[in-house]
C-alpha cells in the first residue's frame, strides 16, 4: 500500500507515446528477473538529489551515497553481502548542492562531490571492512602547463573504477564542456592527472562506465548539436586524450528527454537510462536501453511506470549478475532501488 501512496506511474499505451498526466496508481508487475521498486531504507532516508552507489567485488560491500534533503550534507551507508548494514552516517565537513558519486577502488571506495565553492573534492575509504573510516575531504588537483589547478564544476561529478584506479567525468564550471580526469589510487590517497577536455558539449552533467577496460561517457547533447538526445563517447584505458567524437545512442523519437543519463555495465551488456519529458522539473518517466557490444536494443519504459524528479543512477550490484537502479521518489524524496532485468 505504501507503493500506491508514494509513487505514480506513466499513463502510456506504447513505448514512444507522449506522457499523459500522472495520477496515483498501482504499479505493474516487474519483468521476469526484475525486482519491484522498493524503498532503500524506509521513508526516513531522504535525499535532495540523485542517490548513487557502487559495489566492491573484493569485499562484497555496497556503498550508497546521497545528498541530505534538509542539510545539503553528504550521507552514506554500507551493506555487506549478507545485507547487514551500517547506520546512515553523515560524511564529516561536507556540503554540496549536487549529488555525490562513488566508485570501488582496491578493497575500498573513492567518493567525490562538488563543494559549495564549485571545486571537486574526494575522500577515500581504503578498506570497506571498516566502512566508517574515510579520509578528510581533499581538493581534486592536477598539474598542467600553467601550474597546479583545482578541478571545478557546476554540477555533480561521476566516477568509475578501472584497473584498481579511478576516472572522473565532470561538467565544466563555466562552460558546457565535459572533462575527464584520471586518478591513481595508492592506499588512502589519489594522484590526479590527465585532465582532458572531451570534444563534446552538454547542458547537463555526464555519466561514466567501464566496459571491459574501455571507458564510456554518456551525456545529453546540446539541442543545437544533437537535439537533446543521449550521446556517448569512449576511449581505451587511462592516461590518453583519445576520446571519440560523440555518437547518438539509439534515438527514441520526438521526445529527447532531460537531465543527465545513467550508464552501467554487467555481463556483456552496457545499459543506458534516461528521463523522458520536456521540462526540467518533472515528473519524468524512465527509459532504459542495452548495447550488446555491437548493436543497441530498443528504448523500454520502466515496467512499473515509476516517475522521478531527478535523474536515476545505475551500478553493477553483483558484478556479472545484475544492475541496480536508484532514484529519488517524487513526493516523499525517499531513495528507491530495484534490480533490473535484461531487456534485449
Amino acid at each position: 500500500m505504501m507503493l500506491i501512496s508514494m509513487c505514480r506511474r506513466v499513463l502510456a499505451v506504447v513505448v514512444l507515446a507522449v506522457l499523459a498526466p500522472f495520477m496515483a496508481a498501482t504499479p505493474a508487475s516487474a519483468l521476469p528477473g526484475e525486482q519491484p521498486w522498493e524503498m532503500y531504507d524506509g521513508p526516513g532516508t531522504t535525499t535532495a538529489s540523485t542517490p548513487n552507489a557502487a559495489h566492491n567485488i573484493l569485499t562484497g560491500v555496497t556503498m550508497t551515497v546521497w545528498r541530505g534533503l534538509t542539510d545539503d550534507g553528504i550521507w552514506y551507508e554500507a551493506r555487506d553481502s549478507s545485507g547487514a548494514k551500517t547506520p546512515n552516517l553523515p560524511s564529516a565537513n561536507s556540503h554540496t548542492n549536487y549529488a555525490p558519486a562513488i566508485a570501488p577502488a582496491g578493497r575500498g571506495f573513492v567518493m567525490v562531490h562538488t563543494g559549495t565553492d564549485g571545486n571537486l573534492y574526494y575522500s577515500v575509504n581504503a578498506d570497506s571492512s571498516s566502512p566508517q573510516n574515510w579520509t578528510s575531504w581533499t581538493p581534486v588537483k592536477y598539474t598542467d602547463a600553467s601550474g597546479t589547478r583545482n578541478a571545478s564544476s557546476k554540477d555533480g561529478p561521476s566516477i568509475i573504477e578501472i584497473d584498481g584506479n579511478v576516472t572522473i567525468a565532470y561538467h565544466a564550471r563555466s562552460s558546457s564542456a565535459i572533462y575527464t580526469i584520471d586518478g591513481t589510487v595508492s592506499g588512502s590517497s589519489v594522484n590526479w592527472y590527465n585532465n582532458v577536455r572531451m570534444n563534446v558539449t552538454s547542458s547537463y552533467a555526464p555519466a561514466i562506465a567501464n566496459y571491459g577496460g574501455r571507458l564510456y561517457v554518456a551525456y545529453r547533447a546540446d539541442s543545437g548539436v544533437g537535439n537533446g538526445h543521449v550521446y556517448w563517447s569512449h576511449r581505451t584505458g587511462q592516461g590518453t586524450a583519445d576520446w571519440t567524437n560523440g555518437t547518438p545512442v539509439r534515438s527514441f523519437g520526438s521526445q529527447p528527454g532531460v537531465g543527465r543519463p545513467a550508464i552501467a555495465t554487467h555481463n556483456a551488456t552496457l545499459d543506458v537510462a534516461t528521463l523522458t519529458g520536456t521540462n526540467t522539473t518533472g515528473p519524468h518517466g524512465i527509459l532504459r536501453i542495452q548495447w550488446n557490444g555491437s548493436s543497441w536494443g530498443s528504448w523500454e519504459p520502466d515496467p512499473q511506470g515509476f516517475q522521478t524528479a531527478s535523474p536515476v543512477s545505475m551500478h553493477a550490484g553483483l558484478i556479472g549478475s545484475s544492475i541496480v537502479m536508484l532514484m529519488r521518489g517524487l513526493d516523499e524524496n525517499a531513495i528507491w532501488e530495484k534490480t533490473v532485468s535484461d531487456i534485449n
